[in-house]
């Protein structure tokens, strides 16, 4: 179930990125900017699921909205400064930014989820924090979603790491 946040079905387009599919309502020519803005609506499709985004007010929503478009579009910057509230959307933004200090500062509020653990692994794999940080995240992400360890053994973010033992050990 979702909740319906009264904008037009008709113009949705589906795109996928980083494993999830985000499906939104724009790409209405011959409307300005900010109306097909305020009507876009972002839903994360993952496995088996739909989870609609939290909105706030309008405004925050647009916001948020354009943050994902602007992830989407490889605007990183632009991307973490459209997104106010702390979500992994926005830690997303920051690791792609090379923000990496301020993308762990962001998910330390969140409530740990496989996705937010195995994006803490790939931060702790670019900031050469060692196997040992990596592979303490990817235990978490993979407790919470078996299908992580499969994508772990074969995710490139994991290359520096992927002959030691505790590594392999972790993705077999």
């Amino acid at each position: 179930a979702f909740i319906d946040v009264n904008v037009n079905t008709n113009f949705s387009v589906p795109r996928y990125l980083n494993g999830y599919w985000f499906i939104t309502g724009d790409s209405i020519s011959g409307i300005p900017n900010f109306q097909r803005t305020s009507r876009l609506r972002t839903w994360m499709v993952s496995r088996g699921g739909l989870a609609n985004s939290t909105f706030t007010s309008q405004k925050t929503a647009v916001n948020y909205n354009q943050g994902i478009m602007n992830i989407m579009d490889a605007k990183y910057s632009a991307a973490d400064a459209s997104i106010s509230e702390n979500s992994y959307n926005k830690a997303l933004a920051q690791v792609l930014a090379g923000k990496a200090d301020a993308a762990k500062k962001t998910l330390s509020g969140l409530t740990e989820t496989s996705e937010t653990a195995y994006l803490k692994a790939i931060i702790a794999a670019r900031s050469n924090e060692g196997v040992d940080a990596v592979v303490s995240h990817l235990k978490v992400a993979i407790s919470k979603n078996a299908a992580l360890k499969e994508k772990a053994a074969k995710d490139r973010e994991f290359l520096k790491i992927s002959t030691e033992a505790t590594f392999t050990n972790l993705v077999k």
